[in-house]
C-alpha cells in the first residue's frame, strides 16, 4: 500500500490532490531487477476555476534498477507506462495514455517490512500536463511460496534446504 500526494502543473485544469493512495506489486528477477505493475487513485480533486471535483484512478507498469544496499538502505529508479481514468470530465479533460519514471529508497525495517518513499514525474500524452507525484509505502516481503519472508532473502530458502540435503 502506498500514500501520498499528486501536484499537477500550472497549465493543467485540476488542482493538487489531498490524498493519493494506492497498491504496488513488484517481482524482482534478479538482485537488481524488477517489475512493478500497480494502481494509484485519489479523490475530491477541484478544477481550476471550477466549484466541481473529479477522481483520478491510474494503473501502470514499470522497470525497475535496484542500488546495492547499504545501511538496510536501498535506492532505485523506476520508468514505465500507464493509463489514466478520471470520473468526470468536466472541462474535456480525456482519458489518457502516460509515461513516468522516478527515484525511491527503500528501508528494511524488519526481513519481511520495508518502508519506501519515491517521488516521480508523470508526462500525460493527450494533454502533455506534467504531474508530479511522492509517495510513501510499505512493502510485505513475501517468499516463493507467497509466505512472509522471514530471511530476508528469498533464495536464502533454497540454499538451507540444499545444504541440508548434502
Amino acid at each position: 500500500p502506498t500514500f501520498g500526494k499528486n501536484y499537477s502543473d500550472k497549465s493543467s485544469k485540476m488542482t493538487n490532490s489531498d490524498l493519493l493512495y494506492g497498491l504496488k506489486g513488484t517481482w524482482k528477477s534478479a538482485e537488481d531487477l524488477g517489475v512493478e505493475v500497480g494502481f494509484e487513485g485519489g479523490s475530491d480533486i477541484m478544477y481550476v476555476g471550477e466549484d466541481k471535483t473529479t477522481s483520478l484512478y491510474r494503473v501502470f507498469a514499470h522497470a525497475m534498477l535496484f542500488g546495492e544496499e547499504e545501511y538496510t538502505l536501498t535506492p532505485y529508479v523506476f520508468v514505465g507506462a500507464g493509463y489514466e481514468f478520471l470520473s468526470d470530465n468536466i472541462q474535456g479533460d480525456p482519458d489518457q495514455g502516460l509515461i513516468d519514471g522516478g527515484v525511491g529508497f527503500s528501508y528494511s525495517m524488519y526481513p519481511f517490512l520495508n518502508i519506501s518513499i519515491e517521488a516521480k514525474a508523470l508526462s500525460k500524452l493527450d494533454t502533455e500536463d506534467i504531474d508530479y507525484t511522492g509517495n510513501v509505502g510499505f512493502s510485505f516481503i513475501f517468499d516463493e511460496n507467497f509466505k512472509l519472508n522471514r530471511t530476508g532473502n528469498p533464495f536464502v530458502r533454497q540454499t538451507i534446504m540444499e545444504e541440508a540435503l548434502d
